[in-house]
């Protein structure tokens, strides 16, 4: 009997457990299949400060940004000026020097609306042939530029910005060339080489500074394309300092005038397509006086430059480029036996940016 009541026992408990299983599996069926884990996704980087409208803008090379951010960057170049057909009574050559530049460029965000900027620039000559020793000069030149920038304009829907730009600039520079040998109505003698004076026949001190204000605006056209603008002016002056060996010092020669700015870029950007390449193509054209280390004084003409940059899109926060540019309208150089034709000027530029 004892038997039996524990194989009853036993035969109940597997009942239960079997009607457990069962409706355990009658209420999986009725509620489908399990869901699959989550996957782990990589977040999307944070918008930086050059956002707008779903798209990343690239400072360009040639004008300013209109964003207010807070940045550092490098930019390492190369320029090349040549200035083909100068006749001169014992033929007719090409004037052309190299030189190496550098700039440094500063914005600070103070607000959302509004920013500081600054800019130091350095260029030296590092290589002349010999005509372009004698009309062009080598030389070399620094450049200080800082200012306010103010936000008037920012629609996130159609991704539009419009800014207001207040800036100041002054540059000062040496050209070291024999054409002031050949200019001086009194021809140099023994005495002008003993009292020094033709060391300071073949330098001439150079400056040039501007006062402008300026609009900037950016134009988001979808995630991969965009257009970039600026238009504006002020005032400007060049002074060069060339000696004379009649009065036995320098006389001062200067020209001031209106100054006025336009450029327009227009930015295509694979990075939406998971290629981190962006290309930037730029116009601008600036009028304003300018020594440009000749003799004598040249006049206010417009200079244009295009440009064209391939950059890593990569990482919203790093701008990585290069850039090549042409600049054209340059005064040309002139003898007694007529003039060059128009000089051209040619730059490689390398820069490194990060934005915070």
């Amino acid at each position: 009997m004892r038997i039996r009541r524990d194989t009853s026992a036993s035969f109940g408990v597997a009942c239960a457990v079997c009607t457990l299983v069962a409706g355990s599996a009658r209420a999986q069926d009725e509620a489908g299949p399990a869901a699959p884990p989550p996957v782990e996704r990589t977040p999307e980087p944070p918008p930086g400060a050059l956002e707008l409208g779903g798209h990343h803008f690239i400072i360009p090379a040639s004008f300013p940004t209109s964003f207010v951010a807070t940045y550092l960057g490098i930019r390492l170049g190369s320029q090349l000026y040549s200035a083909p057909g100068l006749p001169t009574s014992v033929g007719t050559f090409t004037p052309s020097t190299l030189a190496a530049t550098t700039a440094i460029d500063l914005g600070i965000k103070a607000t959302d609306w509004a920013g500081i900027f600054a800019r130091a620039r350095f260029a030296e000559v590092l290589g002349s042939n010999v005509s372009g020793l004698v009309y062009s000069g080598a030389a070399f030149e620094a450049n200080a530029e800082g200012g306010l920038l103010f936000r008037l304009l920012r629609v996130d829907k159609s991704g539009t910005q419009v800014s207001l730009r207040l800036s100041g600039e002054y540059s000062s520079g040496l050209s070291i060339s024999i054409i002031p040998l050949l200019t001086q109505q009194v021809a140099p003698t023994v005495k002008t080489v003993l009292q020094g004076q033709l060391s300071e026949l073949v330098r001439t001190p150079l400056s040039e500074w501007d006062a402008q204000g300026n609009i900037g605006v950016a134009q988001a056209l979808g995630r991969c394309f965009s257009l970039q603008g600026y238009v504006g002016g002020g005032v400007s002056g060049a002074e060069i300092q060339p000696f004379d060996t009649r009065s036995g010092g320098r006389v001062s020669s200067s020209l001031t005038g209106a100054q006025f700015n336009a450029a327009a870029a227009f930015e295509a950007d694979a990075s939406p397509a998971k290629i981190p390449i962006a290309i930037l193509a730029e116009y601008a054209v600036m009028r304003q006086a300018s020594p440009l280390a000749l003799l004598p004084l040249t006049s206010i003409n417009f200079l244009q430059t295009f440009s064209l940059g391939v950059y890593y899109s990569g990482r919203p926060n790093l701008q990585l480029g290069l850039i090549g540019a042409a600049e054209v309208g340059l005064p040309t150089l002139s003898t007694s036996a007529g003039e060059s034709a128009t000089p051209h000027s040619l730059l490689g530029e390398f820069v490194l940016m990060y934005i915070w």
